[in-house]
């Protein structure tokens, strides 16, 4: 399995903080050891269950963009056009229903530096 330097120094960033990747061979190894196990899981499930399983192993759940201040769902008459987006910035998002309850679920972005929820909304 070919690993990938890029992905290899974003765990480290992840375990280590933004002050510095300075690691020893045992988490180097660790390290290795989750791209491998990233890698199984990927070529068992596809990309689309991998992201699923990352995002909620990360987050604890689906962080959704209707929670989002930029979130402006469609208000017009009929159907939304083909290009709208109801991210006000723009960004892409990929919508996400839960097999066990088609009526949970929504659009969400795995990783978004904008986004931006009311006070009351805010995980503690």
């Amino acid at each position: 399995m070919p690993i990938d330097p890029e992905k290899l120094l974003q765990l480290a960033r992840e375990r280590q903080g933004l002050g510095g990747v300075t690691l020893g061979w045992p988490t180097v190894l660790k390290i290795i050891e989750e791209l491998r196990g990233l890698y199984a899981l990927r070529e068992a499930y596809g990309n689309r269950e991998l992201e699923l399983f990352l995002m909620e192993r990360s987050h604890g759940g689906t962080d959704y963009c209707e929670a989002c201040l930029k979130f402006a769902p469609w208000k017009g008459r009929g159907e939304p056009p083909e290009d709208y987006n109801p991210c006000s910035l723009g960004h892409p998002m990929r919508l996400h229903i839960h097999e066990s309850d088609p009526h949970e679920g929504g659009l969400y972005r795995l990783i978004c530096s904008d986004r931006e929820l009311e006070e009351a909304e805010v995980p503690r």
